[in-house]
C-alpha cells in the first residue's frame, strides 16, 4: 500500500474511534496530528495501537511496533498514547537490516530501539523533541544502533548494561542548560551504541533525503 493511501486508512480510523469514544478525544487529535505528519509507514502503524483490526473479533489488535515492555503488548492500555510512557514505546526494530529516521520528525519521550542483527540509525539534528528527556530503552542485540546528536544535546548511558557491547562516545553525557536530555539504558548485549554528532556524509544523506520528500508526485 501505498504512503498516502495508508496514511487515508489510518486517518478514517481514528476518527472513527474518536467519533464512537473508543480513543479519548484529546488522544485522538494527537494521533491524527501524527498521521499528518508521518514520513513512513511504520509511524503510521504505530498510532492504530489499541483499535481492533477492521473485520477482527471482540479484543484490541496491537501493531508490532507499539509494545508494552517487558509485559505482552495485550497488556497496554487501550488510550495509550504511542511514546508517552513505559509501556507504549514507538519501536525501531531493524533484524537484519537497517532502518533510519531522519529529517525534521517528532521525538516522543519513550523509544524502543532493537537492531537485532542490523542496524537502526536514529538522526536527531533536525528533530522536533516533545519532551526535555528522552528515554530510549536498547533490547539486548548484536547489531548496531547509532544515534546523531546535535550540538548541545547529552546522551546518559549509566543505566545501560553494556554486556560485550561496545560504547563509541563523541558526544557530552550531560546537556547544555535548556537542551534536551537523552537517556539511554536497557541491555547492550554484544552490539555497538554510537553516539556522536552530525559528520559530512550524514548532510549528504540528509539532503538526498530531503530532496526526494520535496519532490511533486508523477501525474
Amino acid at each position: 500500500m501505498e504512503l498516502d493511501d495508508l496514511r487515508t486508512t489510518v486517518l478514517r480510523r481514528l476518527h472513527a474511534a474518536a467519533a464512537d469514544g473508543t480513543l479519548d478525544h484529546g488522544i485522538a487529535m494527537s494521533r491524527i496530528s501524527r498521521a499528518e505528519r508521518a514520513g513512513s509507514a511504520d509511524e503510521l502503524d504505530v498510532l492504530l495501537a489499541g483499535l481492533a483490526r477492521p473485520g477482527a473479533g471482540a479484543g484490541p489488535q496491537f501493531p508490532v511496533l507499539v509494545e508494552a515492555y517487558p509485559a505482552p503488548p495485550q497488556t497496554a492500555p487501550d488510550t495509550a498514547d504511542p511514546g508517552t510512557s513505559e509501556s507504549s514505546r514507538i519501536a525501531y526494530r531493524a533484524t537484519w537490516r537497517t532502518v533510519t529516521n531522519q529529517g525534521p520528525w517528532r521525538v516522543p519521550a519513550f523509544l524502543l530501539v532493537d537492531p537485532g542483527y542490523g542496524t537502526v540509525l536514529l538522526d536527531l539534528v533536525q528533530a522536533i523533541p516533545d519532551t526535555s528527556v528522552i528515554d530510549i530503552r536498547v533490547i539486548e542485540n548484536h547489531g548496531w544502533v547509532k544515534l546523531v546528536v546535535p550540538q548541545g544535546w547529552g546522551v546518559d548511558t549509566d543505566d545501560l548494561v553494556k554486556n560485550w557491547g561496545y560504547v563509541g562516545r563523541y558526544v557530552p553525557t550531560i546537556s547544555e542548560p535548556g537542551k534536551p536530555q537523552i537517556v539511554v539504558r536497557g541491555n547492550l548485549g554484544s552490539g555497538y551504541l554510537t553516539l556522536r554528532h552530525q559528520k559530512p556524509r550524514d548532510k549528504r544523506r540528509l539532503s538526498r533525503y530531503l530532496a526526494e520528500e520535496s519532490r511533486e508526485p508523477k501525474a
